[in-house]
């Protein structure tokens, strides 16, 4: 999938291949959130929240150049990479899990989403998720999310009174 190659640049390698080295690299370097880079602390809930929190994520990355999901990189509320945070991976709620609420949260749905584990080294039984998230000709809606356009004014506007 075609990603934006500053995230290639920043991460030092394509987003398919990180590994926790590059993740801790990501920390060390600070590497700061973006509208084509998200770091995020927890994994989503299996709540009605947790998949509208995940829904709206992915909604708003492919709404804008595409980009990455990164779950297990804490930014500390200081909006870069602050902090490894791996977790338990959680039965039931593994690949097939995102997919199904992407699928039933996001309309029309995001095609194209990859969604990889990456297994700690330094945290054992522990996992990162990558997602990777195609930019979208069509304008997606998470739940509770009203579709903005652009404002524009009609090719027939004429201002009266020009500045």
């Amino acid at each position: 999938m075609a990603l934006p190659a500053r995230l290639t640049a920043a991460l030092g390698r394509h987003p398919d291949h990180l590994t926790e080295d590059d993740l801790q690299r990501a920390v060390d370097s600070q590497i700061p959130e973006s509208v084509d880079l998200d770091w995020k602390k927890d994994f989503h809930q299996g709540t009605d929240a947790g998949k509208k929190e995940l829904a709206k994520d992915v909604s708003a990355m492919a709404n804008t150049a595409g980009g990455m999901v990164v779950i297990g990189v804490d930014d500390g509320k200081k909006d870069h990479a602050h902090d490894l945070a791996p977790s338990e991976p959680v039965p039931g709620r593994g690949e097939e899990w995102i997919r199904s609420v992407l699928a039933n949260w996001i309309q029309p749905v995001v095609p194209n989403v990859g969604a990889r584990q990456v297994k700690s080294t330094a945290h054992d039984g522990k996992i990162y998720w990558v997602l990777t998230v195609p930019p979208s000709p069509a304008r997606r809606r998470g739940p509770g999310q009203r579709l903005q356009l652009p404002r524009t004014r009609p090719a027939w506007h004429h201002d009266p009174h020009p500045h």
